[in-house]
This record gives structure tokens, sequence and C-alpha cells, in this order.
């Protein structure tokens, strides 16, 4: 593989630990490098000499294009192969491209080449997905590295900030106590609740330094208080832990229980649940035990302050600073609507057309939830942040 020659090194390696062999104070970590478990390196990770990155960017430009058109032109040929085959080799030749060239990740290539095998209806998705395990798994995967993407580019901040910045919201304890649980409860229903905590939390400590400090100025609190002892603090913790297990529940991904438990469900009485027929049915659910949490935390941790002021000014700080949306941060929004959309479509057009309709059957025949979410995960490997480079959203290191 490429990422083994030795040349001096990229000027891209600035960009990230994970760029080149590690190093400590100028050597090189040999064993770092050689132990540390990476199958695949990208191109914007390897160490190479010009004559070999002109090579290696040509070689993944030509595969960008050559694997669809090879793989379309011969699922068109008038060939005296049964339809299935045709359609199968066409995927196998496209595969077999994207390996060669390596315009994606190997991985990535070959997981592109399963989600085609389904989505022409060559096989069905329980069969195809058989060897795996079953649908469950690759939706795990697709979810996961959507979620990675969303925690890596910082779409989780740019979303709380841009909700607690709604007029009125940022002004009263409560409200933004139940911004933040509504901000927690819409992140865990696609990224997991561990890692959704995790983000939110140097933002609920900011703000909640924040009002401290305006506590204190005001005399609300004794010059000596202890701020870790305040009930607006132990309420915005408790929300984000608390909204995160309700969140959890919204959607088939939301928590690894859920399709551990859908699969059960569908293997014991044969019937498929849809990601649409999932949420719609947790939605009211949440909905209810969300207003129950707000009302329980409220009366066992009443904020000492109802209205507050300076929140704003840190929220539009937070956000000044936070700058445009990188070109990283609209890849993973496309991404991820990407992924939602075709997970909602099947439902979308039942509502429309009836679940008898041709074209409801086939949608729900090809858009299984764990090819979708494959196929949209692929998308991260596909968009690239810089096209010079060659370096796309998402690197097989930050996926694996």
């Amino acid at each position: 593989m490429p990422g083994h020659r030795h040349s001096r090194r990229k000027d891209s390696d600035a960009h990230g630990p994970a760029a080149g062999p590690l190093k400590l104070s100028g050597r090189t970590d040999v064993q770092a490098a050689l132990l540390g478990g990476k199958t695949f390196r990208s191109l914007s990770e390897q160490r190479l000499s010009p004559r070999e990155e002109k090579f290696e960017r040509a070689r993944q430009t030509l595969g960008f294009f050559l694997a669809p058109a090879v793989a379309v032109t011969f699922s068109l040929l008038p060939v005296p192969m049964d339809r299935t085959q045709q359609l199968l080799a066409a995927v196998l030749l496209g595969v077999i491209i994207l390996w060669i060239c390596e315009p994606v990740p190997i991985p990535v290539g070959g997981l592109l080449g399963v989600a085609g095998v389904v989505i022409l209806g060559v096989a069905p998705a329980g069969e195809v997905l058989a060897p795996f395990g079953s649908t469950t798994i690759f939706t795990f995967i697709g979810a996961f590295i959507l979620a990675q993407a969303m925690l890596k580019h910082g779409i989780a901040q740019r979303l709380a900030f841009a909700v607690l910045s709604i007029p009125g919201v940022a002004g009263s304890t409560y409200r933004v106590i139940v911004a933040f649980g509504f901000i927690t409860c819409l992140l865990s229903a696609f990224v997991s609740n561990t890692a959704t905590v995790a983000l939110l939390m140097p933002t609920a400590l900011g703000i909640l330094a924040v009002i401290a400090q305006l506590m204190q100025d005001r005399g609300v609190v004794r010059a000596d208080f202890d701020p870790l002892r305040l009930r607006v603090g132990a309420a915005l913790m408790l929300m984000l832990a608390y909204g995160a297990s309700v969140g959890g529940l919204l959607t088939p991904v939301g928590s690894p229980p859920n399709l551990i438990g859908r699969g059960l469900i569908e293997e014991a009485t044969g019937v498929r649940i849809s990601f649409a027929q999932w949420t719609a049915v947790a939605a009211p659910l949440c909905l209810a035990m969300f207003v129950v949490l707000a009302l329980i935390m409220f009366l066992l941790n009443k904020p000492e302050v109802r209205q507050i002021e300076g929140v704003e000014e840190y929220i539009r700080g937070q956000r000044s600073a936070q700058g445009r949306m990188s070109r990283a941060e609209v890849n993973t929004l496309v991404a991820f609507g990407f992924t939602v959309s075709l997970w909602l479509l099947p439902a979308v057009v039942s509502l429309i057309a009836g679940t008898d309709a041709g074209l409801y059957l086939f949608l729900d025949d090809r858009l299984d939830d764990g090819i979708v979410a494959v196929l949209g995960a692929s998308l991260l490997f596909i968009l690239p942040t810089n096209w010079k480079e060659r370096r796309a959203t998402l690197t097989w290191s930050d996926a694996a």
C-alpha cells in the first residue's frame, strides 16, 4: 500500500496528529507508526514525494469517475447473462476499481458494493447482510460513523448555541435549562447518549459560570459561596443526563438497545419496524417523558434566580468565535440530511400513495435502514474538504 513508502514530510501533516508517523521531539515514533493498529491511511495522512503525490492524486481522481462509469456501462450492455447476474457483475467491477484506485478507503468501497447489491435489487437486504450478522450491524456502523463526524466537526456545539440564541431563551434560567434539555434530546436521538452529554458539558458549564458570576455580583449568594452547590447547576447538569436518556428512545439509532430490541421484535413477530414507524410511536412517549422530567427537575432543584442578564452576551460571543460553517460541517450536514431523508422516504410515500402502492413497496424493499446508514456514512469519505489534497470530510482512522 502507498502508506509504506518513505519520503519527505508533506505540508498537510500539520493538519492533525494523525497525519504521518507520530513524532516525539522530532523523532519518528516507530512503535506508533508500525503497531498503532491503523488498517488504512488516506492520502492526506501519508508522507509522499511530489511525484508520488501526483501519481496518487491522478489514481484517485480516475477512480472517482471510472468506477461508476464502468458499472453503469456494463449494466446496460446487451450481454447474454441473467439480469441479476449482470447487475451483480456491474457492482463487482465498480468495487474492484474502487479498490484499485482507492478514491475512498478500501473498507468503504466494500460497504458501497454491499449497498449497491441491495439498492439494485440483486438480493434482499436480509440475505446480503446475513454474513455480517444482520442489518442491525450495518445500522450501527453507519450511525456511529455519522455521529463521529458530528462530534469531530462541532455540529453539536453549533446547534446548542443556535437554540440558546433564540430571542428570550437566554434571559431565563428556566428556559435555558429546558432549551439544553431539548438540545440534548434532539442530538441523542442520533448520537450516543454518552457522547452527547460529554460534548454539551463544556457549553453548559460555561453558561453556568456566567450565571454563577452574575448571582455573586448581585448579592444573591454569599461572596464565599460554593458554585458547585447551586440548584440551578444541579438542574442543568441533571437535565443533560436525563434528557439524553429520553432522546435516546426517539429513533432506532438513538441507543444500541433500541436496535437490538427492534431486531428481537422483528425476529419474533416477522414484522419489519421501519425507522419512521419507530419514531412515530416513540415521539409522543418522549414528549410526555420530557415534560414530566422538566416538572420534576424544577420541583427538586428550583433555580435560585429566574431572570438573568449577561448570558445572551456570552452566547453571542461564542457564536462569533465559531465563525461561519466550515466545509466539513456542511458536508456532515449533507450526509446526515441524506441519511435521515432516505430513512423517512418510504413512510412519506406510504402516507401519500398508501402501503399497497408499487412505489412504496419498491422503496420499502430497497431502502433498508442499515443500507441507508452505510450510504450516508460513505458520503463522508467522498465529499471533500480539500480536493487538491484529496482530504475528505472523515478519514478511516476517524471512523475505525
